[in-house]
């Protein structure tokens, strides 16, 4: 037998417990950082890894389509556990946005163009 690691892909519904949408609106662009001083004794459930892996990116503020790139989890499903580990009080929104007329910062949008390049 074979010492490699298999990883186990668990479907999306499982790991947001059947819900479709976040309890907590994010757009793409929102920033999100880990709440210093918390620990993560509490983080249970069915996305403890998820939830963990999410953390980890979160050390500094980033964008919540950057986290989802990070963690390899589709955007929804991250911004539904992003939403949780909020409620939780484990990460915190951004709430300036730092743009001029509400409108994304041109660095971000230029990143994210980057990557698409990247992927393709």
């Amino acid at each position: 037998m074979s010492d490699e690691r298999r990883t186990i892909r668990v479907p999306p519904y499982l790991l947001t417990e059947g819900r479709t949408s976040a309890n907590v609106v994010l757009a793409l662009e929102s920033r999100v950082q880990r709440v210093v001083g918390h620990s993560l004794e509490g983080l249970s459930g069915r996305a403890m890894p998820e939830k963990a892996a999410i953390l980890a990116a979160c050390r500094m503020p980033i964008p919540v389509v950057e986290v989802a790139g990070r963690t390899r989890l589709a955007i929804q499903v991250t911004r539904i556990l992003i939403g949780d580990l909020i409620e939780d009080g484990l990460l915190a929104v951004e709430t300036g946005t730092g743009s001029i007329n509400d409108r994304p910062d041109i660095q971000l949008l230029e990143r994210v163009l980057s990557g698409l390049r990247d992927a393709q």
